[in-house]
């Protein structure tokens, strides 16, 4: 139960901060807000799937060795 409740503390502290640089990059570039909200919100995701990819390939060649484990 333990490892539900921090995994949903840690993925809504990761989802707190998209309004807020949303925003920083929307003042950045004020004529162009709604670039900078396309611009701001691609490089989270594609920076986000790259890690995953790079996590993704670290995994099949270590092994998973922490697993979240469902105690039912």
């Amino acid at each position: 139960m333990l490892s539900y409740t921090m995994l949903i503390l840690a993925g809504t502290m990761l989802l707190a901060s998209f309004s807020i640089t949303t925003v920083l990059a929307q003042s950045l570039l004020s004529k162009n807000a709604a670039m900078a909200s396309g611009l701001a919100l691609g490089f989270r995701k594609g920076i986000g799937g790259l890690g995953v990819g790079l996590f993704g390939m670290l995994i099949g060649l270590k092994g998973a060795s922490c697993k979240i484990k469902c105690n039912r």
